[in-house]
Parts: structure tokens; sequence; C-alpha cells
């Protein structure tokens, strides 16, 4: 029984070994690799600066019915012209529309306090909740025990009630974002600030 171990252990050993200087050539193939492309310049495309690229060829792809080893390149898209046409606003002043975002905005921040203050008081009570268990089991005098178990039972009863607050707030939340789209109020007047 002893060789068969000591037979096991060792071919663990050497195996990691093995895999170890493996990796240690995988580490120096990456650090050759990164110094080839140190000097040479990437192009990252974001959002920000997609219009920079727009007009140029997008992809280079090898095609399948000439010549092999050929390159062809796809001609640029031409964007289609935007039809825009900005919302029109009545006869309402802009300092009626700065009055009108400022209530949306402000009634938008009450329903999410709410909601933060009972998602709050949740993950609060389900910590105390946590925090009890864990004493309940560490305990072995039966006396303490009933205590911590009442404590138990309450908590998770306000937790029960913290939850449906919790529910209910971001219900009116969402249903005051329909009513103030249905309202008249603009999409950017319910999104945060930057």
């Amino acid at each position: 029984m002893r060789k068969l171990l000591i037979l096991f252990f060792s071919s663990l050993l050497l195996n990691s070994l093995v895999l170890s200087q493996d990796l240690v050539e995988v580490a120096k193939k990456e650090k050759e690799r990164r110094a080839r492309l140190k000097g040479k310049k990437a192009i990252v495309v974001t959002n920000h600066n997609l219009h920079k690229f727009r007009g140029r060829e997008a992809i280079i792809v090898r095609s399948s019915g000439t010549v092999p080893g050929r390159i062809s390149r796809i001609p640029p898209v031409s964007p289609a012209p935007r039809t825009y046409q900005p919302r029109k606003v009545s006869s309402v002043s802009v300092s009626e529309l700065d009055r009108q975002e400022m209530f949306w905005r402000e009634k938008k921040k009450e329903y999410e306090e709410r909601w933060r203050k009972a998602k709050e008081y949740v993950d609060l009570l389900t910590l105390k909740m946590n925090g009890l268990w864990q004493e309940f089991y560490s305990l072995d005098d039966m006396t303490s025990r009933d205590k911590i178990q009442r404590e138990i039972s309450e908590t998770y009863q306000k937790l029960l009630k913290a939850k449906e607050e919790e529910a209910r707030a971001k219900k009116e939340l969402e249903n005051f974002l329909i009513e103030a789209r249905k309202q008249g109020a603009l999409p950017g007047w319910l999104r945060e600030k930057d």
C-alpha cells in the first residue's frame, strides 16, 4: 500500500513539474509576442469615433471564386439618409419646459428614493437573519437558543413585510414611469443626469 501511495504522489509531482515548464514556455512566448506588437499602432473603434471610419473599406475577405490567395475588397456601404423630424413643441415657453422637467425629475427621485430605502431595509434584515442563524447554531445552551429563535421569528416576519414593501415601491416606480410617459414627460427627463 505504501509503495502505491509513493508511486501516486511521485507521478503527481512529476506531472506538476512538466506542466509548470509548459506554463513557463507559454509565458515566454506571450512576452515575445507582446514585445513584437509594442511599436505597432492599433485603432479602437467606438461609438464616439465611428463617424470617422464611415466611407472607408469595411472588411477584407478572401474571395472564393477567384485565384486562391487573392484578396478582394468589399466596397464601403453608404449610409442611408436619416430622416429626423424634431418633436414639435407647442406654444409652451422654455421656462415652462424647465419647470415640467424639474417636476418629473423630482417625482422620479422620490419614487426611486422610496424604493432604495426599502431595498436597504430588506438587505439589513437579511443580514440580521443570517447573523441570528449563525448565532443559533453556534450556541449549546437551549435557553439562549429559545431567545434567539424568537428573534429569528420576529425578524422573519419583519423581513416578509419589508420584501412586500420593496416590491410595492418598485411597482410604484414602474407605474410612475409609464404614467409620466403617457402624461407627456420627455424620456430624457426620466433618465439620470450625467
